[in-house]
């Protein structure tokens, strides 16, 4: 009996007309969604290369180790396979960075300029799970009890003396099968798709990370289904278990995400980045006015060179202390919206997803972190590119110093930073897997009490 109740309940639902129109917008939505991401992918890998060759012309056109300190050079990210998925992060982590020996890294402008691309966005597969098919599983679950009660059918079936935990488990499987299943089966095209109209070619690690993301997925969709059918199990009518799952997934899904950062910012304040740059300024001019008089009464051009050493010194330590207080606020800020926001599966599924893609926050801090770390490196490589140049100054002959290059680009750190391991991202996801599997739990134990105790009779 048990199969025979998953069978009618995956008929039920494949027959009608709002399944059949459904699921057809849904599975051209992702089709062409990781279509158009793949080949956007695509675009900037072109892009990626092509700027790492410009970089090197650049380099090779600088004609001093000082054009090299003041003008830097331009670093990016590599465009990472799995924005197909999940885009997360990845148009902030794709910007171009300039490093140069001055102090601080200038992130470059959006490489999505188009204002027009910012309204309408592609939406990739982490969007459509968390947006669409979590309506979808509330449409197809919130009248999987009322509904046969108001038909009759659920006093039927009761009639048969079929126990009502088959009965429950049953439709609950039936249902979730004739929601997963067409899902499964537009992601697996889509793919195909991508693979076949681009260049896009899938390693191990990234194959890995897209089949935990379709099993998130999964979770996260048995999470709004699990709520459909409790929701179901509390109500008796089919038009009140509709409004009353609207509400729980505007609250879920729309409200608590959007709301929950604004609040964390009202309690943790930071101030904006314009305050922070006239800081650095006030900073800067007030060390230059202690130390006006010593350049005037400086003896030699040695004796000033490193009074300005020591002024650039002292400036740039003031302004990482400015910028590292700056960084704790945001994180600060972070960690409490974080916690206030993972009362949503919404937002415990957009933590673990892009986690997994690495284009999350964990993916976004590291490279940042990342990034500083290269500034130090392109400093130190700089002075020692000086060190050099300066002991073959004294040891070459005028002829030979003209016909040498400005200095060896092969002694630049190269940017590249490391990609974080599968088992990290798992291991950063489990917490939101967790609590969208205790959700799951709780759901259905909660629409399991209640059945158990459902009168069919009112």
């Amino acid at each position: 009996m048990f199969f025979v109740i998953i069978v009618k309940e995956i008929r039920h639902n494949i027959l009608t007309l709002r399944f059949a129109v459904v699921y057809a917008l849904l599975f051209v939505l992702t089709v062409v969604s990781m279509a158009m991401l793949s080949a956007n992918y695509s675009a900037q890998w072109e892009n990626y290369v092509r700027s790492k060759a410009r970089q090197r012309e650049v380099l090779n056109s600088m004609e001093s180790v000082e054009d090299l300190r003041h003008q830097g050079v331009s670093v990016q990210k590599e465009p990472s396979k799995m924005s197909i998925f999940s885009l997360g992060l990845d148009k902030e982590m794709s910007r171009s960075a300039f490093v140069s020996s001055r102090g601080g890294v200038e992130i470059g402008a959006s490489q999505y300029p188009n204002p027009i691309s910012a309204l309408f966005s592609t939406p990739d597969l982490s969007y459509i799970v968390n947006i669409v098919i979590s309506l979808l599983a509330l449409l197809l679950a919130f009248d999987t009890i009322c509904g046969e009660n108001e038909e009759g059918t659920l006093r039927l079936m009761l009639a048969n003396s079929v126990p009502r935990d088959i009965i429950l488990i049953g439709k609950w499987v039936g249902g979730y099968l004739g929601v997963a299943v067409p899902f499964l089966i537009a992601v697996g095209v889509g793919l195909i798709v991508s693979l076949l109209i681009t260049d896009l070619s899938l390693d191990g690690d990234t194959w890995m990370r897209a089949g935990a993301l379709l099993l998130l997925s999964l979770l996260y969709i048995s999470v709004f289904f699990a709520a459909g059918v409790l929701i179901s199990t509390f109500t008796k009518r089919a038009s009140t278990a509709l409004m009353a799952s609207l509400f729980f997934w505007v609250l879920v899904v729309l409200t608590i995400p959007n709301v929950v950062p604004i609040l964390a910012r009202q309690i943790v304040g930071i101030p904006s980045l314009g305050v922070l740059s006239g800081q650095k300024r006030s900073i800067e001019n007030e060390q230059w006015s202690k130390i006006r008089e010593k350049m005037r009464t400086a003896s030699s051009d040695p004796e000033r060179r490193r009074i300005h050493t020591d002024l650039r010194e002292s400036v740039t330590k003031e302004w990482e202390r400015i910028e590292e207080g700056y960084e704790a606020k945001i994180d600060r800020q972070i960690e409490l919206a974080g916690v206030l926001s993972r009362i949503s599966p919404s937002a415990c599924f957009v933590y673990a997803a892009t986690n997994l893609a690495g284009t999350g926050i964990v993916g976004f801090r590291g490279l940042a972190d990342y990034t500083k770390r290269y500034e130090g490196e392109f400093r130190e490589a700089v002075r020692e590119i000086q060190r050099d140049a300066q002991a073959q100054q004294q040891t070459q002959a005028v002829e030979q110093r003209l016909n040498a290059p400005a200095f060896d680009i092969q002694k630049l750190p190269e940017f590249k930073p490391p990609t974080e391991s599968f088992a990290r991202s798992l291991n950063d996801s489990l917490l939101d897997v967790a609590l969208l599997g205790l959700l799951n739990i709780a759901f259905f134990l909660g629409s399991y009490i209640k059945f158990m105790r459902y009168d069919v009779c009112e």
